[in-house]
């Protein structure tokens, strides 16, 4: 009988405990170059650790604080100053967050479809075999309004496209951009932010 002799060679394992420390993460609307509503208790929310305080203050001397519930979700109301800025809002768990060039004024919710993503530059094209006589004095009037209009304290949030056939969605993503320019913003915006600055 053969007898094989092994060799017992011994593996330790490290077991490494690795502490996570969740950040504590406002929802995509609440981020630098944004705009929240004047003179109001303006809705901020994100999410954080199960039970974490946190405190949400504005730079203009108000703050709110609250705990995230059972599914790490907080919301706290945040009483907002007059139109101006630029502000900072400071959002502090475990972790701190700051959301910088912050605007209060009146913000507007534009929806619909590909109308909502209709640019000004878009407006503003003629083509002379095609655009009728009775048009060209509309795209004259955007092509002067791309060149001269000048507005820094004019902010867009763009969602990013996206579908849900089943349920609702609970998050989103997208950006704050600052129109100083107008080519980029979509028409429909333009409008509505020239009606609301005039008062109309």
């Amino acid at each position: 009988m053969k007898i094989k002799r092994g060799i017992l060679i011994p593996v330790f394992v490290f077991c490494v405990s690795l502490i996570v420390r969740a950040e504590v993460r406002p929802a995509a609307l609440f981020a630098d170059n944004m705009v929240i509503q004047r003179q109001t208790q303006a809705p901020v929310w994100g999410w954080a650790d199960v039970g974490e305080k946190v405190t949400v203050t504005g730079s203009w001397g108000k703050s709110a604080t609250t705990t995230a519930d059972p599914a790490g979700k907080w919301t706290v109301k945040l009483q907002t100053p007059a139109a101006g800025g630029p502000h900072v809002i400071t959002i502090k768990g475990k972790t701190v967050v700051e959301i910088n060039n912050v605007l209060a004024g009146e913000v507007w919710f534009c929806s619909g479809q590909s109308n909502m993503d209709f640019a000004m530059s878009m407006l503003g094209k003629t083509v002379p075999s095609r655009t009728e006589k009775k048009y060209e004095p509309v795209a004259a009037y955007v092509k002067h309004e791309i060149e001269t209009a000048r507005d820094d304290l004019l902010r867009q949030f763009t969602v990013e496209q996206n579908t849900s056939p089943f349920s609702s969605l609970g998050t989103l993503n997208g950006s704050w951009k600052v129109f100083s320019l107008r080519r980029d913003c979509a028409s429909v915006k333009h409008c509505t932010s020239n009606r609301a600055s005039d008062g109309s």
